[in-house]
């Protein structure tokens, strides 16, 4: 079995026909990186398949696992609530 880290999609804020949406560490509530788009299904690729550069960084932050995996919040256990509150979390102790 393969020691994986999952990092997932969250919609952060919406502004009209926009969203602000996160790469999010759902264990601590970092965000990693965001993007503004038009389109959910722009995100995953903004934010990470099309990004090398960032696929190098988190793969360095993240060492430790032998894959990373992005999936949206939707595909994964985790609730809308709680990953807001994890980010605020975060940012507090900052």
């Amino acid at each position: 079995m393969k020691n994986f880290k999952l990092l997932i999609i969250v919609t952060l804020d919406t502004y009209k026909n926009y969203c602000n949406y996160g790469l999010v560490n759902p264990e601590n509530g970092e965000v990693l990186y965001n993007h503004i788009c038009t389109s959910k299904s722009f995100a995953l690729d903004d934010l990470w398949g099309s990004r090398k550069e960032r696929q190098v960084e988190i793969r360095k932050k993240y060492s430790g696992y032998s894959e990373i995996v992005v999936d949206f919040i939707e595909d994964t256990k985790f609730t809308k609530l709680e990953i807001n509150k994890k980010i605020k979390d975060y940012i507090k102790k900052k």
